[in-house]
């Protein structure tokens, strides 16, 4: 049966119009690739999963050319060489868009990894990404060991059994048993195959060596770790260890018996405490580890190390808010011994200001560092960022260092230092809570009854900026004050409280009188057991008695190491 010249042309443009061609935009589901190996042309092999394929239609404009066809070139692992048509192309991920459409072959090549192949046609206005997932090439270590129990470390691997599997190419393996000499050997796994490698191990010589000591001058009375020196040494083998602490008049005053060896580190963590389970009084110690080996066998082995208990080495978590280490608003004269070290962290939020909306979501952090540069004399750093409502990222930057030396110290109950610290500021602003361009110094005296104490330190501080609460940055001059800083505390050794003010009173050439704000700050800070870390909490407090301005409490966490 004939069909009508009409009805024909319709099907003919109908077939056209609604045929299988995927909109310009459209993105096909990938497709798996099957690898080849030295044919150009596609494999007719069953679906592997080496390969993965996904094609698009790159954008173009109508009237514009055809855009050549786009290749995206994807590893798992990544770092791939890639060779197309055997001339290397790049390393993946890479891609290309200066490809003719055609046929072309792409082979991975990653060391240790064994070469993949795969044929790909590339079309005009398309765009090909493909992934690849690259085997490894590994072969299997077989180990025949005496002992049995031995370990066998493959680089930084510890292999588990007696069979494992392992990339191909040379490896350095380390055997070794508590009680035996380790041996060391190099083999090379080929890919595909089986290497056996057999070892005996020697019982080793007893040896005891690298002996150390974490602290040579301690106070007990620090917390935590803060207060105790670690013993600790190597061995061999089986055996025995005594450790003995005497007096200046060689008497024994403590003794630990190490447990039976069965491991090669040893160590013991000692309290400067004695018999009785009281601290020892300051004075210099002797120190004396003997060492044997299981049933006596050689001569025994001696460490002998000198202990300095020092009731007067103070060492404390301290808070660097305002640029010296103390308390919040307030220096304390004591200061770290020679290479002690303190690194702390606050973040600082707004959480009530009713009559300020444009203070909301004030934020400060700040990251403060105390380090012990000599006897009696410490360096102290800070930098704060604060962002404000409204702007973006932490736009208001301002840092400090300073330095404090402790000029007169009577044992634990009053210690008089001096403090000296310059400060910069991108955006000058009395809400960085001190940290106000300039520079400042003045004494600080603590005196500490017990765990309570008090410190205070009228501090002078000259700034080209007039201190207040609105800033203005135009026309610097010298401006002159007094910060009248002051705080209490309690020490409790891992734990700590304060509350600290600092009350700014303007000299010369401005009136004299008090200034606004005021600033207080009550906080908390709790040494974690058995570690350096402190962890602490804040409510910071500013005032200003002028009329319209409102006061501002601020909330606040934090944590540091000190050591």
């Amino acid at each position: 049966m004939r069909l009508p010249v009409s009805v024909c042309v319709f099907l003919v443009c109908a077939a056209a119009l609604g045929g299988d061609e995927p909109p310009r935009d459209a993105v096909l589901p990938p497709q798996r690739l099957v690898p080849v190996e030295d044919s150009r042309e596609p494999a007719d092999a069953g679906i592997r999963e080496d390969f993965e394929l996904r094609t698009s239609v790159r954008p173009s404009k109508p009237g514009d050319p055809v855009p050549p066809p786009e290749l995206v070139v994807e590893s798992l692992p990544t770092g791939a060489e890639v060779y197309i048509n055997s001339t290397y192309a790049g390393m993946t991920p890479f891609t290309l868009r200066s490809l003719n459409p055609g046929g072309y072959r792409l082979t991975l090549r990653k060391a240790r990894y064994k070469p993949a192949s795969v044929f790909i046609s590339l079309e005009p206005g398309k765009s090909f990404r493909l992934h690849a997932r690259l085997t490894g090439s590994s072969g299997i270590l077989k180990l025949l060991l005496s002992p049995a129990d031995a370990e066998v470390h493959a680089g930084q691997q510890r292999l588990l059994s007696s069979e494992a599997e392992l990339p191909a190419g040379p490896h350095d393996i380390l055997i070794r048993r508590f009680g035996y000499a380790e041996r060391r050997v190099s083999v090379t796994i080929r890919e595909g195959q089986t290497t056996s490698l057999e070892a005996v191990l020697e019982p080793s010589a007893f040896r005891a060596e690298g002996f150390a000591l974490s602290r040579r001058r301690l106070n007990p009375a620090n917390p935590g770790l803060l207060g105790k020196t670690e013993f600790s040494f190597s061995v061999s083998a089986p055996g025995r260890a005594r450790l003995a602490v005497f007096d200046w008049e060689n008497r024994e005053v403590f003794a630990y018996d190490f447990p039976p060896f069965t491991d090669w580190d040893q160590r013991f963590l000692w309290d400067g405490r004695g018999f009785s389970g009281g601290r020892l009084p300051g004075g210099l110690y002797r120190a004396l580890i003997v060492c044997a080996a299981e049933k006596g066998a050689g001569d025994p082995l001696r460490y002998e190390a000198d202990i300095e208990i020092d009731p007067e080495l103070v060492i404390r978590y301290a808070n660097t808010w305002h640029g010296m280490s103390g308390l919040m608003f307030a220096p304390l004269a004591p200061v770290l011994p020679p290479l002690d070290f303190q690194i702390s962290s606050a973040f600082m939020a707004l959480a009530a200001a009713p009559d300020e909306p444009d203070h909301e979501n004030l934020s400060l952090f700040q990251v403060g560092g105390v380090l012990g540069v000599a006897k009696n004399m410490e360096a102290v750093s800070t930098l704060s960022l604060g962002a404000k409502s409204g702007e973006g990222g932490w736009p208001d930057i301002s840092g400090s260092l300073g330095l404090k030396y402790l000029v007169f110290q009577a044992r634990d109950f009053l210690f008089l230092a001096l403090t000296a610290r310059g400060m910069a500021a991108a955006d000058p602003s009395y809400e960085a809570f001190s940290q106000f361009p300039g520079f400042a110094a003045g004494p600080a005296a603590t005196f500490r009854l017990g765990p309570f104490g008090l410190t205070a330190s009228p501090e002078y501080q000259i700034s080209p900026y007039a201190a207040g609460r609105d800033v203005a940055t135009r026309g610097a001059s010298a401006h002159h004050w007094a910060n009248l800083r002051l705080g209490f505390f309690y020490d409790a050794g891992p734990m700590q409280a304060g509350l600290s003010g600092s009350l700014p009173v303007s000299l010369f050439p401005e009136n004299p009188g008090l200034r606004a704000p005021l600033h207080a700050g009550l906080e908390a800070h709790a040494l974690l057991p058995d570690s350096f870390l402190n962890i602490s909490g804040f409510v910071a407090w500013e005032h200003s008695p002028r009329g319209g301005e409102s006061d501002c409490l601020f909330l606040g966490a934090g944590i540091g190491l000190v050591y």
